[in-house]
């Protein structure tokens, strides 16, 4: 173990030991069978995005199965990953359409707030560094490196800052603002 962790490496398991190992967890393999459950881990998911649905499940409290999950069959864990799939497929447009109209709302605000759509950019990055840092490291397209490439650091005017930014930091920027221009 490194320096400065806390905590131990977990075996690299394949498919056919990660069925095992839900096995050993009261999963079962009625529904479903572990052939298949061997299958769909191979071509279709992977076992932490899969096991991560179980956590809704109760497990038995004491006795022998002390810990193992209650009637938790693997295809209701498939189940579960395809309705978050459907559902983040049917969400992502909106969030996509909200995310515009939230920037153009702000820079509408900027507007009428006499801002230059720099100065606020500039405060805003003295105060959150870090947001700075990640927009340099690790984002890489045609449109973001062309609007990278025109302005120099720190020197973003606000509609070009709102392209080039995680929209997690969007959101820190769009809270940032309701403080500043009110």
């Amino acid at each position: 173990m490194e320096q400065g962790t806390n905590h131990r490496r977990k075996p690299w398991l394949t498919a056919n030991e990660q069925v095992n190992h839900l096995k050993t967890k009261g999963v079962r393999f009625d529904l479903i069978s572990e052939d298949d459950a061997v299958s769909y881990l191979t071509k279709n998911n992977n076992y932490f995005r899969l096991r991560s649905y179980r956590t809704g499940f109760p497990k038995v409290a004491d006795g022998k199965r002390c810990g193992e999950y209650v009637n938790l069959d693997f295809k209701m864990l498939v189940d579960l990953s395809i309705v978050d799939m459907l559902l983040r497929k049917a969400l992502l447009p909106l969030a996509i359409d909200v995310e515009h109209f939230a920037k153009v709302s702000l820079l509408g605000a900027i507007e009428d707030a006499g801002e230059d759509g720099y100065d606020i950019v500039e405060d805003f990055l003295r105060e959150n560094p870090t947001v700075q840092r990640d927009i340099y490291h690790g984002r890489s397209s045609a449109y973001i490196e062309g609007l990278l490439n025109r302005y120099s650091r720190p020197d973003f005017p606000a509609w070009a800052f709102m392209e080039v930014i995680s929209f997690g930091s969007f959101c820190h920027f769009y809270h940032f603002l309701r403080e500043a221009i009110q």
